[in-house]
């Protein structure tokens, strides 16, 4: 969860993590006083409106944290104004009691769970809360923090774009949600995506015979192939998202040692080689992190012993 926030924060947020017991019903009233008063509300509106209804502000607190930790929700910067996300906002108020149990229940999976349908319907759902679409760069800053790993995200969109359910722009840097889904009940998300996945394994050929192992030479090459020059400089942008748009350069040595890491592991996830690598290839890894780091390029700058990526927002 995101730290403590002033304004809002203090009438709402008060609970970083559900502390009392609200039922569908209770939720179903919060989120409707919130569409009622426009689908967006602030501190002195939120007073006004609960305190009236019997409605206290520890449960309010924990029906803001689920809707937000599932993306049917999200809280300005400054702590001051809650926004329902477009779905909920314009959903029949009959399903909300029903919208709100799914949210408890993505919400409640913890990050690093093994990926299927109800984790599925939580990246389905911060989608939809960034306006059914979202960028590369902005997944790294949003989709990280709720513990989505690369590999994982791709296996959605794989099962999403092969569903019709999404698609992705012609330079691959934008993926957006199916009208449909965009509209759906979140409710429903996670059979959607069960479904969907169900008809992506069907139709996947069947496993072939492993690949013989490539020898020292044949895998240099094909690392060499696979990954161009800035390949080095991918990884630290990625890895400075995901850490507020910098990259630590203390200790001496930490960074290079960081990027051979996460480069050592890429290699052996994409050509499916167990550590360590062969010395060749991680010898040419350590060079081409040596030169990154001795001239990063325009996309990054030094300062305060960080490597900061300029492209970024915390």
């Amino acid at each position: 969860m995101r730290p403590a926030r002033p304004a809002l924060a203090l009438a709402l947020l008060v609970a970083a993590t559900p502390a009392v017991a609200v039922t569908a019903d209770e939720a179903a009233r919060v989120i409707a006083a919130v569409r009622a008063a426009g689908c967006s509300m602030d501190e002195v509106t939120a007073d006004r409106v609960f305190d009236p209804m019997g409605i206290e502000r520890p449960a309010t607190a924990d029906v803001v944290t689920v809707l937000e930790a599932a993306g049917l929700a999200s809280v300005s910067t400054d702590g001051s104004v809650l926004t329902l996300a477009p779905a909920l906002c314009t959903a029949d108020p009959a399903g909300d009691a029903a919208a709100w149990s799914a949210a408890e229940a993505v919400a409640l999976e913890e990050p690093g769970e093994p990926a299927g349908p109800v984790r599925a319907a939580r990246f389905i759902a911060a989608i939809r809360a960034n306006g059914c679409r979202m960028t590369e760069a902005e997944a790294a800053g949003r989709l990280g923090p709720m513990g989505f790993t690369a590999d994982e995200t791709l296996g959605y969109v794989d099962v999403l774009v092969a569903a019709g359910q999404a698609m992705l722009s012609e330079d691959f840097e934008e993926l957006r949600l199916a009208e449909a889904l965009c509209a759906a009940d979140p409710a429903a998300d996670a059979a959607t995506y069960a479904a969907a996945l169900a008809a992506w394994e069907a139709a996947r050929p069947p496993p072939g015979p492993p690949p013989e192992p490539m020898d020292e030479a044949e895998l240099l090459a094909a690392v060499r192939a696979e990954f161009g020059s800035g390949a080095v400089a991918e990884m630290a942008a990625f890895i400075a998202s995901t850490e507020g748009c910098g990259l630590a350069l203390a200790p001496p040595g930490e960074a290079a040692r960081r990027l051979e890491t996460a480069m050592a592991e890429h290699v052996g996830t994409v050509f499916d080689v167990p550590p360590p690598l062969p010395a060749a290839v991680a010898d040419a890894l350590a060079a081409d992190v040596a030169a990154f780091l001795a001239d990063p390029g325009p996309d990054f700058a030094v300062a305060d012993g960080r490597l900061v990526l300029h492209d970024c927002t915390p």
